[in-house]
């Protein structure tokens, strides 16, 4: 009998050699997955995190915000007043139509004040159907420790609008005005944001409740069962309406992480995805609330899944590959030279499109460059034709002030040929007399030409804080003389207010709305112009009111154009009113005309005032 070869004899049988590389590939398979498993856990509870703390960024931001109204309407010296005197009418419906514009600057979702005794003096909601006044809140745990503490947040649903919300009370700091301002502020945006990502983000208060949710049907249920003396305490306080606090069905997904792995049961999985969830929470600062996101992990089983297919897949190759090894070079030949080539040719388009791209950046550049030169020479067109506008006015008033300055020019002429007289004849004392007279003549051509020279200087100056009555005073001394001759009575009701302007432009723009006004009543009886001036908040409304026929209808859309005026063959180019919006504009303001109903025209300039 013939003996098997050496060869024969070393080469393992084809069976054990099978069993062995499975052996191998099914080990290196479940390695594989283990690592994949944690890996893709630990990267999906970071991203998790991350954007749990986005979220919670976002509702503190949003509660800060509304934290400080109360703060600051709790030392409104007019609340205090409110308290003081609950049975003024006048008072109350001035408060309710202060939070009214307030709620509609904040968007929050009642803001209302309420007396010692509980009951509502005045709300933002007034008006609507669903309003607070005359509803006593003092059963609210916002309300009582408002009242002991000076602040109290709560969150319950409202008894009157049925909504839920977040109170929050400070108390008035007047010890005769006993009170409460409270914010009720709801998180309907903040929802609708969380309602666009792909994971259920909620809030919990101190009592486990979902109180905001991007799953409106999670609302008012706890997530974990409540005992029975707790839900009828809850629902005694009606702190969440008729709401059953049936729990929501999360059950814990496994050993590895029983706190945080949960199972959606029915009615609250995701549709197509009910599976093992990751649940990560962050407690809110200053608050008993927490804030949940609840994670699919399908993700990690795809992952992992995945990782051992590519895993196997990979390793079948390998075996493959070991078994062909000579076709494999030949090939692996062929393919590095056919990426060669596509190499060159992609560095040769990458090469033209670099080209290209610079010729294109060049050319930007270029355009950049001309328009900026554009904008320069815009700009000094711009500051010429204001320069012009304000030439042109005192061109048109250049005879009132040649005549104003003449009359004590010719007093001066007389007083000097008496004070000669006076001297030749040995009266120093009559002499000196006229002297002081003379001087007392130039002082007042010398104020009137500081005017002159002032109003007609080219500005350069930046804008700047500026109090508002000195230019009104200015554009008014530079009228002053037209005023008189033409018998106008001026009514000026100007407050000390600080706005942002340049001082030289804001009297140009002054002194043409006064022109406007007083060619508007020219030769009609008993004219009047009046000028008076507001702080509105954070802006300041001048108006420069006439008794003149008024602006006709037809030239209000081109009220301010250029070159459009209604002074035929005066002499006007109807640039004032357009050098004069684009004056206000440049300062961040506004400027409209319009009609009184009692008759005659009014401009209304819109300033920002100084902090």
């Amino acid at each position: 009998m013939a003996l098997p070869g050496i060869a024969a004899l070393r080469r393992p049988p084809r069976a054990a050699s099978f069993i062995l590389g499975a052996v191998l590939m099914l080990t290196a398979l479940w390695t594989v997955g283990e690592w994949r498993a944690r890996s893709a856990a630990a990267d999906l509870e970071h991203a998790a995190e991350g954007a749990l703390a986005l979220h919670l960024a976002a509702l503190l931001s949003g509660l800060d915000k509304h934290r400080s109204v109360p703060f600051v309407l709790a030392r409104d010296p007019e609340v205090a007043a409110l308290l003081r005197d609950p049975a003024d009418p006048d008072r109350r419906r001035y408060i309710d139509h202060k939070l009214d514009l307030l709620n509609a600057e904040i968007r929050a979702d009642v803001i209302y004040v309420i007396d010692g005794d509980g009951n509502t003096l005045a709300a933002s909601n007034w008006s609507s159907g669903q309003s607070f006044v005359g509803h006593n809140y003092g059963f609210r745990p916002y309300f009582r420790n408002a009242m002991r503490d000076g602040l109290g947040e709560h969150f319950a649903m409202g008894t009157v609008s049925h909504q839920p919300g977040f109170y929050i009370a400070r108390r008035v700091d007047a010890p005769d005005a006993p009170g409460v301002v409270v914010v009720k502020v709801r998180f309907e945006d903040v929802e609708a944001a969380w309602a666009r990502s792909d994971s259920p983000v909620f809030v919990t208060d101190g009592q486990g409740v979902v109180i905001l949710t991007s799953r409106p049907d999670w609302r008012f249920r706890p997530i974990t069962p409540l005992p029975e003396e707790t839900r009828r305490v809850l629902r005694e306080s009606r702190r969440y309406g008729a709401a059953p606090l049936a729990p929501l069905p999360f059950a814990t997904g496994g050993p590895e992480d029983a706190a945080r792995v949960v199972l959606l049961g029915d009615g609250v999985a995701a549709e197509g995805d009910p599976g093992s969830h990751l649940l990560v929470a962050a407690p809110i600062p200053g608050l008993d609330w927490t804030m949940h996101i609840l994670v699919s992990r399908v993700p990690v089983h795809q992952q992992v899944a995945l990782t051992v297919i590519a895993t196997g897949f990979a390793g079948l190759l390998l075996l493959f590959g070991l078994s062909r090894l000579q076709d494999w070079r030949t090939s692996l030949r062929e393919r590095i030279e056919t990426q060669q080539r596509a190499r060159a040719e992609l560095e040769e388009k990458v090469a033209a499109r670099t080209r290209e791209l610079t010729e294109a950046n060049e050319r930007l550049l270029r355009e950049a460059e001309e328009r900026r030169r554009a904008e320069v020479v815009a700009r000094q067109a711009r500051a010429d034709l204001v320069h012009a506008g304000r030439l042109a006015v005192l061109g048109q008033i250049s005879a009132s002030i040649a005549h104003e300055i003449n009359q004590p020019l010719g007093a001066i002429r007389s007083y000097a040929d008496n004070a000669v007289t006076l001297l030749r004849r040995e009266r120093a004392d009559a002499a000196c007399d006229n002297m002081h007279r003379i001087a007392g003549l130039t002082e007042r051509i010398g104020t009137i030409t500081s005017h002159l020279k002032g109003f007609a200087r080219r500005t350069s100056g930046p804008v700047g804080v500026l109090n508002l009555e000195p230019s009104v005073r200015n554009a008014l001394a530079l009228m002053e003389h037209r005023i008189r001759r033409a018998g106008i009575r001026v009514e000026v009701d100007v407050p000390a207010v600080q706005v942002r302007a340049e001082p030289v432009q804001l009297e140009q723009v002054l002194v043409n709305l006064l022109q406007n006004a007083a060619d508007a009543q020219d030769g009609r009886p008993a004219p009047r112009i009046a000028i008076r001036a507001e702080r509105r908040g954070a802006t300041c409304v001048i108006a420069v009111e006439d008794d003149g026929p008024g602006i006709p209808e037809a030239m209000m859309p081109q009220l301010f154009a250029a070159f459009h005026t209604t002074k035929a063959g005066s002499g006007g180019l109807g640039l004032g009113l357009s050098i004069a919006r684009n004056i206000v504009e440049t300062f961040g303001g506004t400027i409209a005309g319009g009609n009184r109903p009692d008759g005659g025209a009014v401009f209304t300039v819109v300033l920002e005032c100084a902090p």
